[in-house]
């Protein structure tokens, strides 16, 4: 049970319940044991309280992702999220989140299973245009230029930059232009391509200072400054950089260094504070953050350094008409796969939806702080009729931003069984 205001929810834990989201099918159980929330809100209608519960389901979203490509359409008034990897394959959904619930819109209909793409939204032509990526199926790179029009995907190119993975890319509002810097696709590159709508051009300076070429960077138009702002990224010579460069549409010009190196983070503009953001990333090894740092001008400062739990990978947008940061997905230090979703409002981090694991019985439990929290493995996931098929190999981490799916090629799937910290980060 929670009191939140005006508001009582009950848990109903194992209910036969396919509801989702808000004002759903209520007569749809089709899901077994899958648990569901009985909303009562208090506010008093013609002078008497409501005479009814409303049955809410669980919030279904994209499961556990890392490098999904998210961007928000600022006609639809949604964030639009593609792709990533799950610990069980590679996502072809497309999700859209409102504010309150995610809609899976398209599976299999556009891009191919592919990782490590990146997508921006368009706001002259209104749509949402994806590049590249890697096909884990197939270890290929990919050129395709796609496009998202809250329907429908379309195939729009095939030429222009080279097939790659891991570039950044951002959309200048104020030349109409799609901005492409770097990548990799066996190599590292530092070519600069913009996209009109219709074709790629390369758009790299014949001379002049320029960032070096680089991998896992993240980029950023600055509507204020009329520039696209790049930040971090490295290769495997280098290591994670910290120089900042601004794109003109012309020529690059290097800022301030920002205050460490990084890569696989994100970047975005906030209107609020009229400052372009960097979330995220890694700065080395295992160190992986969850800070906001602002790019005022030429200079960087931490605004606020507690956000969700750290990760890499995540998707990342903002929702200019609600003034949210919107957070979803990602990976961590643990090796789990975040499918959580989480919004800031400029002063505090809430939390939207997440995955958790299915209703189970007879599973271990170990609190873990190397790990970061709470680990559960294993259990039978068949209320109704435990059988030995109904076992579950899963190993979960649950930490205060929720729950993570670990890795798990080990034990079998099994039940009551017992789990023991064994030092330095090890589960025994």
């Amino acid at each position: 049970v929670a009191v939140s205001g005006d508001t009582v929810v009950v848990g109903a834990l194992g209910e036969d319940s396919n509801t989702t989201g808000v004002n759903g099918n209520q007569a749809d159980n089709t899901a077994n044991a899958s648990g569901a929330a009985y909303v009562f809100p208090l506010a008093l209608v013609n002078g008497q309280c409501p005479p009814t519960w409303e049955q809410r389901g669980t919030a279904p979203g994209p499961s556990g992702l890392a490098s999904p490509a998210m961007a928000y359409d600022l006609d639809r008034k949604v964030a639009v999220l593609f792709g990533g990897h799950s610990l069980g394959g590679v996502s072809t959904g497309t999700w859209e989140w409102n504010g309150v619930d995610w809609n899976l819109r398209a599976v299999g209909s556009g891009p191919t299973d592919r990782i490590f793409g990146r997508m921006v939204y368009d706001s002259v032509r209104k749509e949402c245009v994806y590049f590249g990526g890697s096909r884990p199926s197939s270890g290929a790179y990919v050129a395709e230029t796609w496009t998202w029009n809250g329907s429908a995907w379309t195939l729009k190119s095939v030429s222009g930059p080279s097939a790659r993975n891991n570039f950044a890319m951002t959309f200048d509002g104020q030349r109409g232009r799609v901005v492409l810097f770097g990548g990799y696709n066996g190599s590292v590159l530092g070519d600069t391509w913009e996209w009109d709508g219709f074709n790629w051009s390369n758009r790299t300076p014949a001379a002049g200072p320029m960032p070096s070429s680089r991998d896992g960077a993240a980029m950023a138009y600055n509507p204020v400054l009329q520039v696209s702002m790049l930040h971090g990224g490295g290769s495997i010579l280098t290591g994670p950089r910290r120089d900042t460069w601004a794109w003109n549409g012309v020529a690059w010009t290097q800022l301030a260094d920002g205050p460490y190196s990084r890569v696989q983070h994100q970047m975005y503009f906030d209107n609020i504070r009229a400052q372009v953001i960097a979330f995220g990333g890694i700065t080395s090894g295992t160190t992986y953050r969850s800070d906001l740092t602002a790019i005022t001008g030429n200079g960087w400062g931490t605004f606020l350094s507690q956000g969700p739990f750290a990760r890499s990978d995540a998707g990342l947008c903002f929702d200019v008409d609600r003034n949210r940061l919107i957070v979803a997905c990602g990976s961590t230090s643990t090796g789990a796969v975040l499918g959580d979703t989480w919004e800031f409002d400029g002063s505090r981090w809430i939390p939207m939806t997440g995955p958790a694991p299915s209703p189970r019985f007879g599973a271990a439990h170990v609190f873990a702080p190397e790990l970061g929290g709470a680990v559960m493995f294993g259990g039978i996931l068949d209320l109704a009729s435990p059988s030995p098929s109904a076992r579950s190999d899963e190993m979960w981490i649950q930490s205060p931003s929720g729950w993570g799916r670990l890795e798990s090629s080990g034990p079998a799937a099994r039940a009551y069984a017992s789990l023991a910290p064994a030092g330095t980060g090890r589960l025994l």
